[in-house]
């Protein structure tokens, strides 16, 4: 399978390997955002419980959880996007209501297992804070976060990504303030900017997206059809101005 894209991925090394080039996939991202409550089906059905979250640090830096799901080759995957902000050096004040405008990302890391993304959180989170139990699921930050990421690969949105031919998707929930949060969603973006090369290796990760779209979308007995990027993008739940700027109007001398 080649690989076309407009910018390169982690696994694309992995096409030298003895790889099909009759088979074609090509990569064009796509992105919209959401507000919380809008999101498409299926993907509204997905849910991150104690995730989105802020958390406050005595010296007023936040360390930001976020919730990542990764539909890749037909199956699904958590993943948790650990973010510590710091304070500016000029003109800083602290965060009213987790507000994260006036900060910058000093460390930024994405985690796929529980145990990787507690420990980095022991970091910059005091102990307290990973044990204390929420009022209402009685279940502490550690817990939830094991919870999250518990369960990888599974294949709930399996025949969306059939229908809708859709091989990589990304989507992320993020929460900019006390009960205000968005969420975006992603088609075929680059896996390396949510760290999944800490899930599939390059090959690894070549050669599920290659079985998937080569065995599953386009088997030999129903060849490919090309679809042009704006009907495959309005199949998918979105219009034609959802990833590019409205056309301008032309003038002539």
């Amino acid at each position: 399978m080649r690989v076309l894209s407009k910018f390169r991925d982690y696994y694309d090394n992995a096409q030298a390997l003895g790889a099909d080039k009759t088979r074609v996939f090509v990569r064009t991202a796509a992105r919209q955002q959401f507000a919380e409550g809008a999101v498409p089906v299926p993907w509204n059905g997905l849910t991150a419980a104690g995730i989105p979250r802020r958390i406050e640090i005595a010296d007023g830096s936040v360390v930001a959880l976020d919730a990542l799901h990764i539909l890749f080759a037909g199956k699904l995957y958590r993943g948790l996007r650990v973010r510590l902000y710091g304070r500016h050096l000029r003109g800083y004040r602290p965060p009213r209501d987790h507000d994260l405008t006036d900060c910058y990302a000093v460390d930024e890391h994405v985690f796929y297992d529980a145990r990787g993304a507690i420990a980095d959180l022991s970091r910059h989170v005091p102990e307290k804070e990973l044990k204390a139990k929420g009022w209402r699921s009685k279940r502490t930050l550690a817990e939830k976060v094991g919870d999250f990421l518990g369960e990888q690969g599974r294949t709930e949105l399996f025949d969306w990504a059939v229908t809708q031919r859709v091989a990589i998707a990304v989507n992320e929930a993020e929460r900019r303030g006390v009960g205000v949060s968005r969420v975006s969603l992603t088609l075929n973006p680059a896996l390396e900017t949510v760290e999944f090369y800490r899930l599939f290796d390059a090959y690894q990760a070549y050669q599920e997206l290659d079985m998937f779209w080569g065995g599953v979308l386009a088997p030999e007995s129903r060849p490919m059809v090309g679809i042009a990027d704006k009907y495959r993008i309005a199949q998918a739940g979105f219009d034609q101005l959802s990833f590019r700027k409205s056309p301008t109007k032309r003038h002539t001398g």
